[in-house]
């Protein structure tokens, strides 16, 4: 053999094709070998392994391959193995010094295929072996994620059209951790000093992975070469049994050999496809009418909110609304889900880590504010639709600096989202004047849908009563002024107590306990601690309600009070007066400016006339139903392939970026886990109770 130096690489090829059983199939490769080898390029070696069709085989192969020079046939004199043929045809058979192309007797080859392979190979002297797309080849496969059917074989028909749509927009080729080997493209070069398979492989599967990480740890390269198509009928060769032994032997000497196998696989399958490539199965239709919906509760609480009330009702139209077609999976937080019995909504329910598929659509309920959940909505769904509400905790440093991503992440989502469903135009025209970087495209994406009150003017009595005596009794006296808000100082809950503590008017507040001590003329009711029944008829009782919030996405007690017929007043804001506006409640709603005010607006408030329950109101399931109609067009139309490549790739890095502090947290939390369940954990518990007891006994015997 002459020696060639690697600044010029071989100009041919010798494909060998190991051949062993499976007539059909080998016909389909000689045939597309003859259409797409070029004789100006290739050789092709057949060598037949001497399984029990070996004569049959022979006469074919010589019939199909006469009067073809390039092609040439050679038999073993026994059966030596999958891996023992490739090693004896690159090391005896093929005297010469091109490059080597290992191809499966299953596998054709289409138009083009070959050279781009070859081509990818020179690109670089540092490419070791490089492998084609195809419709099955574990991670070379296309589409690699379905929508269904994961375990099904992929339709050769549908693998060529949607490598014939897409594979322009696919990068040239992946640097992955290994190359397929059904179609294994090996630079010469690397053969002669560092030999082809390790003969401990025996009869075949995960040689070519052995190969390929022996060479990367001399600093080469696999690649997947995406504008090249193979395809593979796969399996061929052994039964399901024997395939499964040789598979579980194998897997476990390269397990052993390289530890960090499996975790580089799974690193890439998750941060390498592009976003073209991850939704493939979506973008290219397929012709059935089903599609998959994400609907990400990730800041759903396990307790009873504004938050969980909006989401909660979402479910229920959802569930009335939802066209037989669709699939829909709900993934939230493990203590959320049984809070709040998601199953019994009718839907999938995942924990939001486990997440798994790709989806035509995720529904982002509440604001995406989180990396992990931005991650997430990027790596799962094709297209988004999110929530948005307002930005106070980004126009308030004191909130801001707890969560210093935030900011990043709710202007990526802002920029990024298919649509976004905002709850008022002045929380637009903030969040517009706030995140100045936003191209104008983004803003034409935003719809404004106005929430509404709750539809249930009469809710349910609970079985179970644990309202304190004195609550009932204030709410039977009523004429009290409700107080609302929460302990973030954007709710201006201290000014109007403060406004109100030389009243004469009782004051109730819905709101964080910790002012008790400072305000003692008002009554406490902890915000989250009753339930539709009571707050229904505190709402009703009330002489007026006091809402002193400065800022707000849209101000839902409003619209609240005005459905069971309580006056409001409310501090004057623009939100305000939009949602009065909107719902057209001017009637139940007194605006103020100045706190020195507000215990005369609330005198005046609860003298004047009781007002009957507001009719036609807009309700929480109007909002509802408009926001899954809007969804639902954004589930069937065209996804944005420039928009979602510049997505995939802001949000990729990001996600490279945060992926270890995330592994870390969710050590920490698995190491929680395991301490809380522990049996030395239960005992401490145990010990810290009873010596809890033990002191309480000692000061009363004190006493």
């Amino acid at each position: 053999m002459t020696t060639r130096s690697a600044a010029s690489p071989p100009t041919r090829t010798t494909i060998v094709v190991p051949v062993y059983g499976d007539w059909p199939t080998l016909h389909r490769c000689i045939d597309s070998l003859l259409a797409h080898a070029s004789p100006e390029r290739c050789d092709v070696l057949f060598v037949n392994d001497c399984g029990p069709e070996a004569d049959a085989l022979e006469a074919g192969i010589l019939e199909a391959i006469e009067g073809h020079p390039t092609l040439r046939y050679e038999r073993n004199p026994h059966n030596l193995g999958f891996v023992g043929t490739c090693n004896r045809a690159v090391t005896e058979l093929d005297q010469t010094d091109n490059n080597i192309l290992l191809l499966n007797s299953d596998a054709e080859l289409t138009a083009g295929a070959l050279e781009e392979m070859v081509d990818v190979l020179h690109l670089s002297e540092r490419h070791a072996t490089v492998s084609p797309r195809s419709n099955n080849a574990t991670i070379a496969s296309l589409p690699f994620q379905r929508r269904a059917a994961e375990n099904e074989p992929r339709e050769t028909d549908r693998t060529a059209r949607v490598f014939a749509t897409l594979a322009e927009r696919l990068p040239r080729y992946y640097v992955s951790p290994i190359s397929h080997g059904f179609c294994l493209l090996v630079r010469r070069s690397l053969l002669h000093n560092h030999g082809l398979f390790d003969p401990v492989f025996g009869r075949g599967y995960n040689e070519e992975n052995d190969l390929c990480l022996r060479l990367n740890a001399l600093g080469y390269s696999s690649l997947i070469a995406n504008h090249a198509l193979v395809l593979h009928a796969g399996s061929a060769s052994f039964g399901s049994e024997q395939r499964g032994e040789l598979e579980t032997r194998n897997s476990a000497i390269l397990r052993e050999r390289y530890p960090f196998y499996p975790d580089a696989v799974v690193r890439f399958i998750q941060n390498s496809y592009t976003a073209a490539d991850r939704f493939a199965d979506l973008i290219v239709p397929d012709g059935a009418p089903r599609r998959r919906v994400l609907v990400d509760l990730y800041e759903m609480p396990a307790v009873h909110n504004g938050t969980t009330r909006n989401i909660l009702t979402f479910l229920e139209t959802l569930r009335g609304e939802r066209p037989e077609h669709l699939e829909v999976v709900l993934a939230a937080q493990p203590d959320a889900i049984v809070h709040f019995d998601l199953p019994s909504y009718g839907f999938r329910v995942v924990p939001y880590a486990e997440i798994d598929g790709i989806f035509d659509l995720g529904i982002a309920i509440s604001p995406v504010a989180s990396t992990d959940q931005l991650i997430a909505l990027n790596r799962f769904c094709l297209r988004w639709v999110v929530s948005y509400l307002d930005i106070i905790a980004l126009r308030t440093w004191d909130i801001r600096v707890q969560t210093p991503e935030r900011a990043s992440v709710m202007e990526l989502a802002l920029r990024y989202a298919d649509r976004t469903i905002a709850i008022s135009a002045a929380t637009v025209a903030d969040a517009r004047l706030f995140f100045t970087g936003i191209e104008e495209s983004a803003w034409e994406r935003v719809q404004v849908i106005p929430m509404g009150a709750g539809s249930q003017v009469e809710a349910p009595r609970p079985a179970t009563d644990t309202l304190p005596s004195a609550i009932r009794a204030l709410i039977g006296a009523g004429d009290y002024a409700l107080v609302m808000g929460n302990a973030f100082a954007h709710k201006q809950l201290r000014q109007a107590l403060t406004a109100l503590a030389a009243s004469s008017v009782p004051v109730v507040v819905l709101g964080p306990a910790t002012l008790a001590a400072e305000f003692p003329h008002a009554t406490f009711l902890p915000s989250g601690a009753l339930d539709e029944f009571w707050l229904n008829k505190l709402y009703r009782s009330c002489g007026c309600l006091v809402f002193p919030s400065a800022y707000e996405g849209f101000g839902l007690p409003l619209a609240e009070a005005a459905r069971l017929g309580a006056r409001t007043v409310a501090f004057d804001t623009v939100t305000t007066r939009e949602v009065v506006a909107t719902l057209r409640i001017g009637d139940y709603v007194t605006l103020f400016d100045h706190f020195d005010g507000l215990a005369d607006a609330v005198a005046t408030a609860i003298t004047e006339p009781r007002l009957p329950a507001a009719t036609g109101l807009r309700s929480l399931a109007d909002y509802q139903r408009e926001f899954w109609a809007s969804a639902s067009e954004v589930l069937a139309s065209a996804p944005d392939l420039d928009r979602l490549a510049a997505r995939d790739h802001t949000v990729g890095i990001l996600a490279a970026q945060a992926e270890p502090v995330i592994a870390h947290e969710r050590q920490l939390e698995q190491h929680l886990e395991q301490v809380t369940g522990s049996r030395s954990y239960a005992l401490a518990q145990r010990l810290a109770a009873a010596s809890s007891r033990l002191r309480r006994l000692r000061g009363g015997l004190r006493r």
